[in-house]
């Protein structure tokens, strides 16, 4: 067991690092366009907790746990627009599926022993 949780930590880690990248970028490109103020911060509070979520989980933190099912639950509820309006269906399965995985690990007992309290 120790292999998978060392396996989903690292899974984890690499998938909120990405998307916490990707909404970071996709910021950056309104903000060259013009957006608003409020959608502005709200996509910076997001990359926040993205890069919040990969530290706490690393480092085994227990608001890192909550954060980080936080984090899946509302990027699975996302994930779930794709398919909703046909993109292409391949990379939106495999995609959400990572996140289910994340679900997971996070479901293990074994890993919210590892969170503490």
């Amino acid at each position: 067991m120790i292999g998978f949780e060392q396996a989903g930590r690292w899974i984890f880690l690499i998938m909120a690092l990405i998307m916490g990248l990707l909404v970071g970028q996709f910021l950056v490109g309104r903000l060259k366009k013009g957006t608003t103020l409020g959608s502005g911060l709200f996509m910076a509070l997001g990359t926040a907790l993205y890069f919040a979520a990969a530290v706490g989980v690393f480092l085994w933190k227990p608001w890192g746990y909550f954060l980080g099912i936080c984090i899946v639950a509302l990027t699975l509820l996302v994930s779930v627009v794709p398919v909703i309006k046909k993109s292409p269906i391949g990379a939106a399965v495999f995609y959400t599926g990572l996140w289910v995985v994340c679900l997971v690990w996070f479901l293990l007992p074994s890993v919210r022993h590892k969170f503490g309290p």
